[in-house]
């Protein structure tokens, strides 16, 4: 099993000059190189209209690497709090999508006890972590809802970005090339080669069931190079609107 908080301590750790280098060294590529100015765009809107943001929004971002979507988020939001165990990006986060209204935080995004000591009073009514599930396991997940818990308010939403559909894994490895990329390197040697966990939809309802919240699941904007392979779910407290 690789150790992903490891992993993206030296995880494409270049010199950054702007947002392309931000946006590549997070994985935010097509054929190696970063995605456009229109699919980041596409993006943000997803996690916009998916969390309904407005400006009076306290919104967590879990795993928030170097910033490069927190920046956009804290444009229609009240305040933003990002949060990633990568040092080098949270360093680049710091240095290169700071504002006013962001505040970024080296650590575990299943530790709740620095979350919550590091968030002294703050109440959070939205939250999401994007294209990041893939690095945690179903127990991380749990933890998450535990803190939701304990720092959310009322009509809490959280939302899980660009997931790994387990039941579309094929759409990603869909050449013969990629299939046996993925059958030799990953099933034989144990490689995982930066890709992750593939979850599917009824794990991540079973969890959210067992805390009490319920789940909308989106399909991608077809525009999305991810859109065949990934989708998007919503999740809320039981009773609220998601």
């Amino acid at each position: 099993m690789v150790d992903w908080k490891t992993f993206f301590q030296g995880y494409r750790i270049i010199d950054i000059k702007g947002d392309a280098d931000l946006l590549f060294q997070v994985g935010a590529t097509v054929g190696g190189k970063p995605v456009s100015r229109e699919q980041f765009d596409t993006i943000i809107l997803s996690i916009e209209q998916g969390l309904k943001l407005s400006d009076n929004d306290s919104v967590l971002d879990l795993c928030c690497g170097n910033g490069v979507i927190t920046f956009e988020i804290a444009k229609k939001a009240k305040k933003v709090v990002g949060i990633d165990s990568s040092k080098p990006y949270i360093d680049n986060a710091v240095k290169f999508k700071s504002a006013e209204n962001i505040s970024y935080l080296t650590a575990d995004v299943t530790d709740t006890d620095k979350i919550i000591e590091a968030c002294p009073g703050k109440l959070f009514n939205k939250a999401y972590c994007y294209a990041s599930i893939a690095y945690l396991l179903p127990g991380d997940l749990e933890k998450l809802f535990l803190l939701f818990n304990k720092i959310s308010g009322a009509n809490f939403s959280f939302m899980l970005g660009s997931v790994l559909d387990r039941q579309r894994k094929w759409h990603f490895f869909n050449t013969f090339r990629r299939r046996v990329h993925y059958l030799i390197g990953y099933k034989l040697l144990g490689r995982d080669f930066g890709v992750g966990r593939w979850w599917t939809k009824k794990e991540i309802e079973t969890i959210a069931k067992r805390h009490k919240y319920i789940c909308r699941f989106i399909e991608q904007d077809k525009s999305l190079h991810t859109a065949h392979y990934r989708f998007d779910a919503v999740i809320s407290k039981a009773g609220t609107d998601p």
